[in-house]
């Protein structure tokens, strides 16, 4: 049975110095229907929990902090949902900022349309620095900007970025009390690594739920000065595309959910020689010319990628006849 209303959950590794702004945004917004905030300390030393609790004792707040000693986004993301109470839960990152107007925005939505599965909202850039050129060009790799521009379509794979995503939690704990196994970990403390939310709303769309957008859900992303530098965006790139490998189950599955797994296996070996072929084919075109950071931007992009569907072979196969095992069309 689910209960109608919000589990605002805050999962952060040593985000003590950075997660004020979030409370102060949450306590600040005025609903007429039930909300629950949930911090989930995710291996923390920085005494993040503690902080936490004696800031939210001010608030006058329903909370709770939960501690998840397992290194990895996907963890605390998972220990969050099964705490919280109410039939939404709101994915809120320790460095974003809500609007006033969020909550009561969320629910409306929600609540006029039953199939939505995944509600996704308009990051707005809070630069605590320099912007540097390249910036605006790129800002959606940083959770900003507009999503879905164009309407998503049942016969399309659709996600939203992860920062400030609302959830219905039915569909992905039923997956996961049946004993699926989701194959993104996402970030784990400093490492980028990142997918956990598109595979999440894959799932979700997979059991039957739209993925929607509303630019009337609004949130300040803060960026510090140390996070605008291009090796740190290359990085956040690497991150991203090492999905590469892993996500190809969902999109051939989507596509052929009828297919075997030697099916499968051809269709991936396909995907690895044309990754090395296009990496390749880009490196040495470029070996004897000065490279411009966009070109070594794709270099990047396209290395990881490679190495990505190269390292996965196992996982993605063993994940395809997964969704086969709890999806059938």
């Amino acid at each position: 049975m689910t209960i109608k209303g919000i589990s605002i959950v805050i999962c952060t590794y040593n985000g003590k110095s950075r997660i004020t702004s979030a409370l102060d945004s949450i306590s600040q917004q005025t609903t007429s229907f039930p909300v629950e905030l949930l911090i989930v300390d995710n291996a923390s030393t920085d005494g993040t929990a503690e902080f936490c609790s004696e800031y939210l004792n001010l608030k006058g707040l329903g909370w709770k902090v939960i501690s998840e000693s397992q290194p990895g986004l996907l963890h605390a993301r998972i220990a969050g949902m099964k705490v919280s109470k109410y039939d939404w839960v709101l994915f809120c990152d320790d460095d974003n900022v809500l609007f006033p107007d969020f909550l009561n925005n969320a629910f409306e939505i929600l609540e006029a349309d039953n199939s939505i599965g995944v509600l996704g909202s308009l990051g707005v850039p809070e630069i605590n620095g320099e912007k540097p050129d390249w910036f605006d060009q790129y800002a959606h790799s940083f959770a900003i900007g507009p999503q879905l521009q164009n309407s998503p379509l049942s016969n399309q794979l659709s996600h939203v970025y992860g920062a400030c995503s609302i959830f219905k939690k039915k569909p992905i704990l039923a997956l996961l009390d049946k004993g699926f196994s989701p194959v993104m970990v996402d970030r784990k403390n400093e490492i980028l690594l990142s997918g956990g939310d598109v595979e999440w709303c894959w799932l979700t769309q997979f059991s039957g739920f739209k993925i929607e957008y509303s630019s009337e859900l609004k949130f300040f992303h803060q960026i510090p000065q140390s996070r605008l530098t291009w090796e740190y965006y290359l990085r956040l790139k690497e991150g991203i595309a090492n999905g590469a490998g892993p996500l190809y189950s969902y999109q051939y599955f989507f596509q052929f959910p009828d297919h075997s797994g030697w099916q499968f296996q051809i269709s991936y070996l396909k995907q690895l020689l044309k990754a090395k072929l296009v990496f390749f084919k880009n490196s040495l075109k470029l070996r004897s010319k000065p490279k411009l950071p966009a070109q070594k931007l794709a270099l990047v992009i396209l290395k990881t990628q490679m190495n990505s569907f190269s390292a996965n072979k196992k996982d993605s196969y063993s994940h395809f006849l997964q969704l086969k095992k709890y999806f059938v069309y």
